[in-house]
C-alpha cells in the first residue's frame, strides 16, 4: 500500500490525459453541430411538420396557421415575397375551410423526400397528396 498511493496520483493523471482528448473532440463536435442546425434558415420549423401545417391551414384559416404554411412553403414557391401580404391574400380567398381533413400516411423516397397523402371533405372528399423536400418545405401539392 506505501508503493501503491503515491504513484496514484500519476497513473490517473496518465490515464485521464489519454482520454481527455477524444472527449473534447466529441464535445467540440456536438457543440458545433448544434449551431450549424440552429443557423440554418433553409430547414423547416422544427415544432411541426409541414404536411401538418397544410392541413391546420385547410381546416382552420387564421393567421397563425397561414403564416405557418408560408414558413413552410419552399422559397421557389413563395410568389410573394412578404409574408404579410400572403396572410391578407389567403383571409381573401374564397373557399371554405374543410370539415375534415385526414392524414392517410406517408412515404419516403430514396432522394430523401417525403409524399404525404391527405384527403380533405368539403362536401365531397378529395385526395391530396403533399409533397416535402428534404429539409421539410412544402415544393408541391397535387
Amino acid at each position: 500500500m506505501r508503493k501503491v498511493l503515491p504513484r496514484l496520483p500519476a497513473a490517473l493523471w496518465r490515464a485521464l490525459r489519454r482520454s481527455w482528448r477524444p472527449s473534447a473532440l466529441i464535445l467540440a463536435g456536438l457543440a458545433f453541430s448544434t449551431v450549424a442546425l440552429l443557423a440554418n434558415p433553409s430547414r423547416a420549423p422544427a415544432d411541426q411538420d409541414c404536411a401538418d401545417a397544410y392541413i391546420r391551414t385547410t381546416q382552420v384559416r387564421s393567421s397563425a396557421t397561414v403564416r405557418a404554411l408560408f414558413r413552410c412553403l419552399d422559397p421557389a414557391l413563395q410568389p410573394i415575397s412578404d409574408e404579410d401580404t400572403f396572410v391578407q391574400l389567403a383571409a381573401t380567398a374564397v373557399t371554405s375551410p374543410a370539415t375534415e381533413v385526414r392524414r392517410l400516411g406517408s412515404q419516403s423516397t430514396a432522394s430523401g423526400t417525403v409524399v404525404v397523402y391527405t384527403t380533405v371533405t368539403n362536401g365531397q372528399p378529395v385526395a391530396y397528396a403533399v409533397y416535402l423536400s428534404r429539409t421539410g418545405r412544402i415544393v408541391n401539392v397535387e
